[in-house]
């Protein structure tokens, strides 16, 4: 499954990205996630760094929503975007 989704730490916008994710049967999901724009930040939002993908280890507390009401939380697991600890769950 691919796409171009917003992905979010807690309630904060980071930015659009486009990601390309298998979904297990078990919840699981594995995949990259690979920055696209940051356009959509918000200007009040100077804490968030210009590019949430990071330069050495893990990223935390990140997910987006899929077109069809999934959520998706994941790592990044590093610079080329693989994603750790992926699980799915319908948002309510």
């Amino acid at each position: 499954m691919k796409g171009i989704a917003t992905v979010f730490r807690g309630s904060d916008a980071l930015g659009t990205v486009q990601y390309s994710f298998t979904l297990h049967d078990d919840g699981r999901v594995t995949g990259t996630v690979v920055h696209v724009d940051h356009g959509s930040l918000h200007p009040s939002a100077p804490r968030v760094p210009p590019n949430f993908l990071p330069h050495s280890v893990i990223e935390t507390d990140l997910h987006l929503r899929l077109s069809d009401g999934t959520a998706v939380d994941f790592l990044i697991l590093d610079a080329t975007g693989r994603i750790a600890n992926g699980r799915r769950r319908q948002e309510h």
